[in-house]
């Protein structure tokens, strides 16, 4: 699967139109942390809606995942259409890195940019 949405572009060729396919990269989701009280996180994600926010396809997915202490691997906290999530089971004290993606019929959008957080005891 690829990061590209798909558009179509007319052609005339000898009297005959044929349809010719482009790829137009999606836009990387965005997101808001909006509250943490250490053990939990709660998060919105920011809808991709226009044709070159969604690559010209309909957004079927959203990916949120995390890493914990930035180990290279990633566990998938939700994978819907929904835009909001709560994250739960952290653990105090450790450093969390959490990224977004979302996916149409043509695949995975690039990760977006990591948030970082460490979560703690004090409720933000």
């Amino acid at each position: 699967m690829n990061a590209f949405g798909w558009s179509i572009v007319s052609q005339l060729s000898l009297g005959q139109a044929r349809i010719l396919t482009e790829p137009i990269q999606m836009s990387m989701p965005t997101y808001i942390a909006l509250e943490s009280n250490g053990e939990q996180m709660s998060l919105r994600l920011t809808s991709l809606v226009s044709l070159g926010e969604t690559g010209g396809s309909i957004v079927d997915s959203y990916k949120v995942e995390y890493s914990i202490e930035a180990a290279d691997s990633w566990t998938t906290a939700k994978d819907d259409l929904e835009v909001s999530l709560l994250i739960e089971g952290l653990t105090l004290g450790l450093v969390y890195e959490i990224r977004c993606s979302a996916q149409n019929i043509h695949g995975w959008s690039q990760p977006s940019d990591s948030l970082v957080v460490q979560s703690s005891s004090v409720p933000s």
